[in-house]
């Protein structure tokens, strides 16, 4: 998102993804294209506990319907909104390049990475 934003938008990060937070953290309904992929593919899910959480709750697939909520997610992006505020000070350009240092350089990254090399990825 960022790269674009940068390029040709004129709206902060933070609000760009504010709604996607909001999302992420509070759920929304399941639609059913979403719950029949997730349905097709839970033996994958199931292979790595971390989608396993996200993506079966309750050890099953959700229903459409029923609440989709992802708060690693939503914690992410908030992240990434905070580092944004903490540089507007500096202008559009730092704060947009400070959301995107913080997926690539701060903390999510080394988690990322962490994930990954405990899992074989």
């Amino acid at each position: 998102w960022i790269p674009p934003l940068a390029r040709y938008g004129t709206m902060s990060f933070g609000e760009v993804a504010r709604e996607a937070v909001r999302l992420a953290r509070e759920g929304f309904a399941m639609h059913e294209f979403m719950a029949e992929y997730i349905r097709d593919h839970e033996a994958s899910y199931r292979r790595w506990p971390a989608s396993a959480t996200v993506f079966l709750p309750n050890g099953r697939p959700l229903k459409a319907g029923e609440r989709f909520v992802q708060p690693e997610l939503a914690a992410s992006i908030q992240y990434m909104i905070d580092e944004e505020s903490a540089h507007r000070g500096k202008g559009r350009a730092a704060g947009l390049q400070a959301a995107r240092d913080a997926f690539y350089k701060g903390d999510i990254a080394p988690r990322i990475a962490r994930y990954h090399v405990g899992n074989r990825g």
